[in-house]
């Protein structure tokens, strides 16, 4: 009972307690890019919180959980890139080496057993102990090259070609009416493929026209002659103007210098800025400039985000019947009833 208790409780959070967000933007009059733009969200009085920050040409996004900073998986890649370096720098490799007394010093230090130039002793077993030879390795390496057996005997007696041969192709010459015939036959092969290919694009190109025709025509008696489905499309603007609003900012301040090298043009922006001014009256301001070219603004806008308005948009949807029907023959699928 407990944890159904506890997972009833943190979905009723989730789908009641609101995702309240923020958004800045700013631009100066020289810049020619916004100087610095931003959005936070955050959710359970911002113990869960996502900010995006875009200033100086550097994006950053940064996410919080109860204070504590997420790492990126860049992050967490360079660092664990640094360690593997910082290993690669201390560590040190003694395979090729052991310790040994220095008189001289009186110390002990690392002696290389194995060292690069280190020399090959060979002892010949029929003479003496005396007679020994000291060869270094990159003479050891020739020698052994260099001992393979030599193939100096042929494959094979080679037959020379019979003096007594004759080309009769080349003794008598191409006939010139035969090479005219293979020209004039490739020729109107390739005039007989070029002609059908032009065909089959031109089909295609037919086929596809009446297929576009066909298909609005579809779309056109199923949005327009079909009573429920005038229905459906009624609910849906119904639906999403619900969830524009939900989604609105709720506050909107700010302001707006504009200015072009010709007045008419700031005159005709100023015109449909007026179209607009029910929505802003009272948030944003807005200043023309008639002499200079400028754009600058400053605006910053806040809202919230029920989660609940949302899924509970999505299931009315989901179980409607006639939403069904309409997503049926949108694909053109069998939606009889």
């Amino acid at each position: 009972m407990i944890l159904i208790g506890t997972v009833l409780l943190l979905v009723l959070m989730i789908l009641f307690i609101p995702v309240r967000y923020s958004g800045n933007v700013k631009k100066g009059a020289e810049a020619q890019m916004p100087e610095y733009a931003g959005a936070k969200a955050g959710w359970l009085l911002n113990m869960i919180t996502a900010c995006y920050e875009f200033k100086e040409g550097n994006t950053a996004l940064t996410i919080r959980v109860f204070g504590i900073r997420l790492k990126s998986r860049e992050e967490k890649e360079l660092k664990k890139r640094q360690r593997r370096e910082k290993k690669k720098k201390t560590g040190k490799d003694v395979s090729y080496s052991m310790l040994e007394y220095d008189e001289e010093s009186d110390s002990i230090r690392e002696k290389d057993v194995n060292p690069k130039g280190k020399t090959h002793v060979f002892v010949d077993e029929h003479e003496d102990d005396s007679d020994i030879t000291e060869v270094s390795g990159a003479e050891v390496k020739n020698e052994h090259i260099n001992t393979e057996p030599e193939n100096s005997e042929s494959e094979g007696p080679e037959i020379a070609p019979e003096e007594n041969d004759v080309d009769v192709t080349a003794a008598s010459g191409p006939d010139p009416y035969e090479k005219i015939r293979t020209i004039f036959e490739k020729l109107t092969s390739r005039i007989g493929k070029t002609v059908d290919r032009i065909r089959y694009s031109v089909n295609r190109s037919l086929n596809k026209l009446t297929g576009i025709n066909e298909d609005i025509s579809y779309y056109k008696n199923a949005l327009f002659n079909d009573a429920r489905n005038r229905e459906v499309i009624d609910l849906l603007i119904r639906e999403i103007k619900r969830v524009l609003k939900a989604i609105a900012p709720r506050r909107i301040r700010g302001h707006l210098r504009y200015g072009s090298d010709d007045p008419a043009d700031t005159g005709k922006f100023l015109a449909g800025a007026a179209m607009l001014y029910p929505f802003f009256h009272g948030k944003i301001s807005i200043v023309p400039d008639f002499d200079d070219k400028i754009l600058e603004y400053d605006l910053v806008l806040k809202g919230r985000i029920y989660i609940g308005t949302l899924v509970a948009v999505l299931l009315k949807l989901y179980f409607n019947k006639k939403v069904k029907r309409f997503i049926h023959i949108m694909k053109k699928e069998n939606a009889n009833g």
